[in-house]
């Protein structure tokens, strides 16, 4: 049983863990796994701002657990850990929401954003990405494809009538970046969604528009992306970024 004054830890572990690591805490809470080495010799409760030390934290308060207990005292040894029970699940699927609040500039913010995405408002998107890049992270931290996929993966939880945003899953004839598809009693009126992501480093805004234009054409529909996921039809997304700006595309 997870005891309500601890949930704390969970709390600012999210807060502060980077993109990378709400994606792994995204694949516990769909009952997958992750594997991690475990150092035990973390003191719990003293532990700083280091995100690597997020998994011995929530192995040590028993919000993980780990079949893989052989040479326990080996702190290079990857284990696979998961979540123990649903009210853990429950706890991190909270507390991921209320990171993807944080990073859009709030419940508002974000509940606009996912109305853009839903509805297929290329420039709405546009818009409501501009401010949370404003709001919460330094553009100089989106300097890679995957750290730009990691920080819009974190910014589709807790989407109205769907479910947590999968990533690299295979559909179609490929594996989308990022799938979100409704929850089985909205799938009559809502589409999934689906998204790639691009990144391209000193690209000008028309470079980026051929990009992102290309990826949704090559990739999202030629690959099928939308073939047999839950919903009232999809709605395919490119994005494509830079560094400083970034440009997308949808086709319904």
């Amino acid at each position: 049983m997870v005891r309500a004054r601890s949930n704390e830890v969970v709390h600012r572990l999210v807060a502060r863990a980077d993109a990378a690591t709400n994606a792994k805490l995204t694949t516990l809470t769909e009952g997958g796994v992750v594997t991690e080495p475990l150092d035990l010799s973390v003191v719990y409760g003293e532990i700083g701002s280091y995100t690597g030390t997020i998994w011995p934290e929530l192995y040590l308060a028993g919000y993980l657990t780990t079949h893989d207990v052989a040479e326990p005292n080996d702190s290079e040894v990857v284990r696979t850990l998961e979540v123990p029970n649903r009210e853990v699940n429950r706890l991190f699927r909270r507390e991921l929401v209320a990171r993807a609040q944080s990073s859009a500039g709030g419940r508002d913010a974000l509940a606009s954003l996912h109305t853009a995405l839903r509805s297929g408002d290329a420039r709405a998107l546009e818009h409501e990405l501009e401010r949370a890049l404003l709001d919460s992270v330094s553009y100089y931290n989106l300097q890679s494809e995957n750290s730009c996929h990691m920080w819009l993966l974190s910014l589709l939880h807790g989407m109205r009538g769907y479910r947590f945003p999968r990533s690299n899953r295979e559909v179609g004839r490929g594996r989308p970046d990022i799938i979100v598809e409704p929850e089985a009693a909205r799938a009559h009126a809502l589409p999934a969604i689906v998204t790639e992501v691009k990144f391209r480093a000193d690209a000008s805004h028309d470079e980026l528009a051929v990009v992102a234009h290309a990826t949704l054409a090559d990739q999202a529909m030629r690959k099928r992306y939308a073939h047999g996921l839950v919903g009232h039809g999809a709605i395919l997304w490119s994005v494509a970024f830079d560094a400083h700006k970034h440009v997308a595309v949808a086709r319904a």
